[in-house]
């Protein structure tokens, strides 16, 4: 059975402007999901010290531990986010910033020919 082409079309373009709205639902929930768990790991850290009556030096120690864990976590968060925000890229009818420069390039060129 055949698509009707003007609603295949229709489709196509309700897909186009729903990307957008996504990505942006996308980041905000990341932001807030970080945030909590910024402070909700705060939080924690020092109930724990506070419980386990921890001295001021194992405390730092613990924490730089963690931090360093956290940091590496963070280093491949980051590798993975930016190849999620990669793929959305491909998949959106923008055109990069390269790909502007490089058409207003060429543009120039073929203009300084004539």
């Amino acid at each position: 059975m055949e698509e009707n082409p003007q609603n295949q079309n229709s489709q196509e373009e309700n897909k186009q402007n729903e990307k957008p709205q996504d990505w942006q639902t996308f980041f905000l929930d990341t932001l807030g999901f970080v945030s909590l768990t910024t402070d909700n790991l705060q939080k924690s850290f020092q109930q724990y010290l506070a419980d386990k009556n921890v001295s001021l030096e194992e405390g730092k120690r613990i924490y730089n531990d963690f931090m360093n864990h956290s940091e590496t976590k963070k280093t491949e968060f980051e590798a993975q986010v930016a190849k999620i925000f990669e793929k959305l890229l491909q998949n959106t009818p923008f055109a990069l910033r390269s790909e502007v420069d490089e058409l207003k390039k060429r543009i120039e060129e073929l203009e300084n020919k004539e």
